[in-house]
């Protein structure tokens, strides 16, 4: 898949969702996400995309080229708070059809864009900013970004710890005894 066709099929699946088009930053990270949750997910890549760490996040220099398909429209609308200031709406065209995505790819965008389409676009930049891989592991502004770093989806499950109840009676007596030694030690 390439980048341009992500981009496309976030906005097809976005449009479906929430019935409306998405801001341009908030396109851009949606489209980062989708490509680290694959990763996660397969321990590949999905597109080819070349990710920089520019300004505060993730980035792609061919970003304003892609926006200019023939599929997509921009829009521009005012800032709520502020009457100097317009941000672009990025949308398709109504004729837009793309039958080169499988249904699983399909699937998989439509999970991302359902999970993190509607978050508040501050927390959805921390989200991206601060938790994922490619972002916490970069440390120069314009370095490409690693998508060697992330790691695979079961890694982040909790995992269950079975303990021998000898054990686990020892461990929650020592939690006890160290508690209230600290109690003892705050009201002193």
């Amino acid at each position: 898949m390439t980048i341009s066709e992500l981009i496309c099929e976030i906005l097809a699946q976005y449009s479906k969702v929430f019935g409306v088009g998405i801001p341009k930053t908030k396109l851009l990270k949606l489209a980062y996400l989708v490509e680290v949750k694959y990763k996660r997910r397969y321990m590949k890549r999905l597109t080819e995309a070349k990710w920089v760490y520019y300004l505060y996040g993730p980035y792609l220099w061919d970003y304003d080229e892609i926006l200019q398909c023939k599929d997509i429209n921009i829009n521009y609308r005012e800032y709520k708070n502020n009457k100097d200031k317009e941000i672009e709406i990025i949308s398709l065209q109504d004729c837009y059809h793309n039958e080169n995505i499988s249904s699983e790819y399909k699937f998989f965008i439509n999970s991302i864009i359902r999970d993190y389409g509607n978050m508040d676009l501050v927390d959805l930049l921390d989200y991206v900013y601060f938790e994922t891989e490619p972002m916490i592991n970069a440390e120069n502004r314009r370095e490409d970004l690693n998508f060697d770093c992330i790691l695979p989806e079961d890694y982040y499950y909790v995992k269950e710890i079975k303990l021998d109840p000898k054990i686990e009676k020892n461990i929650r007596r020592e939690l006890r005894n160290k508690a209230e030694a600290f109690r003892g030690k705050r009201s002193t």
